[in-house]
């Protein structure tokens, strides 16, 4: 988690915007954060891009199950 950070125009940093989609930020922090996406179109777009990478991100498959070979191999070793 970032702690509170914004830039000399009063952007929040992408940091914390990434914190805020994955539910990371601290209430009043996030409240803060959500009223300037309000307002402001370029970190709304922010927003909106790490959530879509959020979501496809969820969508790609686990990793693949290691063969047993192989496991076994490194048990041995």
């Amino acid at each position: 988690m970032t702690s509170s950070t914004t830039d000399m125009a009063g952007h929040p940093d992408v940091a914390e915007i990434s914190d805020l989609v994955e539910g990371l930020l601290p209430p009043s922090r996030t409240t803060d954060v959500r009223r300037h996406l309000e307002t402001c179109d370029l970190c709304a777009d922010v927003y909106a891009s790490l959530e879509e990478i959020q979501g496809l991100l969820g969508t790609l498959p686990g990793p693949q199950r290691m063969p047993d070979d192989v496991a076994g191999r490194i048990d041995a070793a």
